[in-house]
C-alpha cells in the first residue's frame, strides 16, 4: 500500500518501501531519495494541519469532522447522533466548540461523558478521541458566562434564594395495593380505591441507602365510597409501634402523612391532619 500519509507509515523500518508513492526500496534510483525527501517534507506539512483551527462545521446529523484541523467551531442546531470516522489525513482528535444550542446523542458510537444525551449551550466546548471504531467524548466545558455560584453542590452547605420543590409522584395501585419508590421521589400521593382496603406496601427499594429521606404522603379518600388504608410492617408511629390510623372517610378528603427513614426496616410515619 502506498504511503501516502503518516498515518500510513509502517513502525517496522523495513515494511516502509516507499513514500508517496515514491520507490526508496534497496536498489531504489538515487532521484527517489531527493523526491522522497521532498515527499515526505510535503507529508509533514499535511500533518501539521492536524494540529490547527480547521473550518467551522455546519452542524449535521453525522457530523462531518473528518476536514483539516483540530479545532472547529460547530454551528448551526441540528441534532447530532454521530461523528464521521476520520480519514488517514485528518485528526483522531477533535475540539470543538458549539456555538448554539444543539442536541448531542449519546449511543454506542459517540460516548458522551454523562451517559445521556447533551443540550449544548452556545461557547461549551468538548474534546473527542476517536479509538479506532467509535468517537469518545473526553472533556466537556461549560462557558464562561455559565454561573458556577449558582450551582447546587450535594457536599456543601449552602443558602438557597429560591423555593425549591419536590415532584410528588402519584402512585399508581395494583389490587388495590401502592409500592412506593424511594429512589425516585419524596412525596407521594395517591387516591384510595372505591369501598375497599387499600394497602400501602413498604417502598420496594428501601436499604441503608434511605436513612434521613423524609416527605409526605398525600392521599386522597375516594370520592364515591369511602375505603380503608393499612400500612406496610416497616411504618412506625413515634414509639417505634406498627402505625395505623382510621382515616377520614369524606368523600375526596385528603389526608397528609410526613415520614422519615430510620433504617432499611423503620419508617417514621406521623399523620398531619385531614382537609375535608
Amino acid at each position: 500500500m502506498p504511503k501516502d500519509y503518516i498515518n500510513d507509515y509502517d513502525a517496522t523500518a523495513g515494511n516502509n518501501t516507499d513514500i508517496g508513492g515514491v520507490d526508496i526500496d534497496e536498489g531504489c534510483a538515487p532521484s527517489g531519495i531527493n523526491n522522497a525527501i521532498r515527499e515526505g517534507m510535503s507529508h509533514l506539512a499535511g500533518f501539521k494541519t492536524q494540529f490547527e483551527k480547521g473550518a467551522n462545521i455546519a452542524s449535521a446529523t453525522a457530523l462531518p469532522v473528518n476536514v483539516a484541523g483540530m479545532y472547529h467551531d460547530v454551528t448551526g442546531t441540528t441534532t447530532v447522533t454521530s461523528f464521521a470516522a476520520p480519514t488517514n489525513d485528518t485528526s483522531h482528535f477533535k475540539i470543538l466548540q458549539f456555538d448554539g444550542a444543539l442536541t448531542l446523542t449519546h449511543s454506542s458510537s459517540l460516548v458522551l461523558l454523562t451517559g445521556a444525551n447533551r443540550t449544548t449551550v452556545a461557547g461549551d466546548t468538548g474534546a473527542y478521541f476517536y479509538d479506532g471504531t467509535n468517537w469518545i467524548e473526553v472533556f466537556y466545558n461549560l462557558p464562561s458566562s455559565f454561573d458556577i455560584a449558582n450551582v447546587a453542590f450535594i457536599n456543601q452547605l449552602q443558602t438557597f434564594t429560591a423555593a425549591q420543590r419536590t415532584t410528588v409522584t402519584a402512585l399508581t395501585p395494583t389490587t388495590n395495593t401502592y409500592t412506593p419508590t424511594l429512589d425516585t421521589s419524596n412525596d407521594f400521593s395517591a387516591t384510595l380505591e372505591n369501598g375497599v382496603s387499600n394497602t400501602m406496601a413498604n417502598p420496594s427499594d428501601i436499604d441503608a441507602g434511605c436513612v434521613g429521606q423524609s416527605g409526605d404522603f398525600i392521599i386522597t379518600q375516594n370520592g364515591t365510597g369511602a375505603s380503608t388504608l393499612a400500612w406496610g410492617s416497616y411504618y412506625k408511629n413515634t414509639a417505634g409501634e406498627s402505625f395505623t390510623d382510621a382515616i377520614g372517610s369524606t368523600l375526596s378528603g385528603v389526608t397528609t402523612y410526613s415520614y422519615r427513614v430510620i433504617s432499611a426496616t423503620h419508617i417514621e410515619l406521623i399523620k398531619v391532619g385531614t382537609v375535608a
